[in-house]
């Protein structure tokens, strides 16, 4: 764990370089040091004050239009709007910059997002008060809730497809943790294959780290505390923030084959 950690005070003091060579050789880098744990868990306890589950939609909810504003959805099962065969249950909650700043996270996304924009070569601001070269910043919060949350093993190709697409070289995932496995939830979590080994990329790490891994690489949730009760009603478990630039499927010319029966 120790050899893929990077302490980074500043995105001043962001290497790219180094990073990269980090994620091709150890299949992932956590960074620690941009985000402050109490920044993180105001965030977390925001959230989970104002989240109601009255809100969830269905599976296969979710069209290119819908996702663009506040919209929250329960994932259960293998169905999904594009057709990919991952099992899961988790929540995705959609909350881009332009719509309503419901659980106080605009001011994480924005800081992420710049984090981002730079991993991927881009201005820094780059996709954060508008659409540009018809890509979004798709904002999130993923729960993946005690009492079994979890997503199959899988690589994100629709993302990868996009990336490739839109002339991003390589496609890296990013994610904030806004918990922190044996604070929040004991068992289970996220994880990659790499070299034919799995690896639990978030034993050991903290609120506010930041897990970056190659989409190529074969990852998952493996079961969050499986031996409690299930509560569907509660903000509980894992929960981190992402923030991958999705394309504007809402305009017709940019539809994929992964999307060309939505609207």
């Amino acid at each position: 764990m120790i050899k893929s950690t990077l302490k980074i005070k500043s995105l001043t003091n962001l290497n790219k370089k180094r990073i990269f060579k980090l994620v091709n050789s150890n299949g992932y880098a956590v960074i620690k040091g941009l985000f402050k744990k109490k920044e993180v868990e105001k965030g977390l306890n925001y959230f989970k004050k104002n989240f109601s589950s009255l809100h969830d939609k269905s599976s296969i909810s979710g069209t290119p239009s819908e996702i663009k504003k506040n919209f929250q959805k329960l994932c259960v099962g293998s169905a999904s709007v594009n057709g990919e065969k991952i099992y899961r249950l988790h929540r995705v909650i959609y909350n881009p910059f332009w719509s309503k700043n419901k659980f106080e996270l605009k001011n994480l996304f924005i800081k992420f997002a710049k984090i981002r924009n730079l991993f991927l070569g881009f201005d820094e601001n780059f996709c954060i008060k508008k659409i540009e070269k018809n890509l979004w910043s798709a904002n999130r919060v993923l729960q993946y809730p005690v009492g079994g949350g979890h997503m199959s093993c899988h690589s994100d190709y629709i993302l990868k497809n996009v990336s490739e697409k839109n002339n991003i070289n390589k496609f890296y995932q990013l994610i904030l943790l806004l918990t922190e496995k044996s604070k929040h939830y004991q068992n289970g979590g996220a994880y990659i294959i790499h070299k034919n080994k799995k690896i639990y990329i978030e034993d050991n790490t903290e609120q506010g780290d930041l897990l970056i891994y190659k989409s190529t690489v074969k990852h998952g949730v493996d079961e969050i505390d499986p031996n409690m009760k299930l509560n569907l009603s509660k903000a509980n478990g894992r929960i981190v923030l992402m923030n991958s630039l999705y394309q504007d499927f809402t305009i017709k010319k940019s539809r994929s084959k992964f999307f060309r029966n939505l609207s």
